[in-house]
């Protein structure tokens, strides 16, 4: 298993991951080329920027990476059953006719 695979299956099964847990966990080094390859082949992964105070008073930020949820709340990795694709928009979105 290469180390997208690794990212993806971990994404999977934890939620979400960032650079620290994909060191520690995965000894991947490099998680943010990792995450350009795996949306380069077609996964809908979403950044979110986390921000914390360490213990200097200094502001940290860093990347988590996940799955992007679709409009019913579920993410991408999660099947729901039973409904069919279809192209009408969602009753949430907003639609204009001209």
């Amino acid at each position: 298993m290469n180390q997208s695979e690794q990212v993806l299956e971990y994404i999977k099964r934890n939620g979400a991951i960032d650079p620290w847990t994909a060191m520690r966990d995965l000894r991947i080094l490099r998680l943010g080329a990792r995450i350009f390859d795996l949306r380069a082949a077609g996964h809908p992964i979403v950044t979110e920027i986390k921000t914390a105070t360490d213990g200097y008073g200094h502001t940290v930020r860093w990347a988590e990476y996940r799955m992007k949820k679709d409009p019913l709340g579920a993410t991408n990795a999660e099947q729901v059953k039973g409904e069919e694709n279809t192209d009408e928009p969602l009753p949430s979105e907003n639609t204009t006719k001209i």
